[in-house]
C-alpha cells in the first residue's frame, strides 16, 4: 500500500453567517421568524413556542429558549457555526 501525505493547509472561508441559528425541533427544521440573539442568548417569540414546542404556552414576549425548553424536560443541543454555515439549536421534546 502507498500512502501520500500532503503538508498543505486547509482553510475554511471567512464569512459572516446569519447570527440567528437554525432551529430543529425533534429533527425537523422549523422557521426562525421570531428567533433572535441577545447578549449571546437565543430567544424565541411566543409564536415559535406555541407552534413548535408547547401549544399550551400562555406567556407573552420572547423567552430564553434553552431555559424554557429544559424547564419542560426537553433536551437541547447547540452546534456552533462553521465557516459560512449558521449555528444550529436542536431541541428534542419528550413525546
Amino acid at each position: 500500500m502507498t500512502f501520500i501525505v500532503q503538508n498543505g493547509a486547509t482553510k475554511l472561508p471567512a464569512a459572516q453567517p446569519d447570527p440567528v441559528p437554525y432551529l430543529y425541533v425533534n429533527g425537523k427544521l422549523v422557521a426562525t421568524d421570531g428567533v433572535v440573539i441577545r447578549n449571546g442568548t437565543t430567544y424565541a417569540d411566543t409564536s415559535v413556542i406555541r407552534e413548535h414546542i408547547d401549544p399550551a404556552y400562555a406567556g407573552q414576549g420572547a423567552v430564553a429558549l434553552r431555559s424554557f425548553v429544559e424547564g419542560l424536560g426537553a433536551s437541547v443541543e447547540f452546534l456552533p457555526a462553521v465557516g459560512d454555515t449558521r449555528a444550529a439549536v436542536l431541541i428534542y421534546t419528550k413525546q
